[in-house]
């Protein structure tokens, strides 16, 4: 059972979130592990490294603006 975000009228079930991180970023590592426990703590399960973006719901990027654009470029194809 995934955790229910409401985004407008329409009703998402995330199941299973992507972390994409920057680790040379200060204090994500440890913000990682904080959002990887809420997430779980909410039955989602978590992929830390994103190995597997077509099986991901929605994935979550720790980093700066190259982190975000890199993540962004990779998930182009898993639409």
């Amino acid at each position: 059972m995934g955790y229910n975000i409401y985004i407008g009228a329409e009703d998402m079930a995330f199941g299973t979130v992507g972390l994409w991180l920057n680790d040379a970023k200060p204090g994500v590592q440890a913000v990682a592990r904080r959002l990887r426990a809420a997430l779980e703590s909410h039955g989602m399960r978590v992929l830390p490294d994103c190995a597997d973006l077509k099986n991901c719901d929605l994935m979550m990027v720790l980093g700066g603006d190259g982190t975000f654009l890199s993540a962004f470029e990779a998930a182009l194809p898993c639409d």
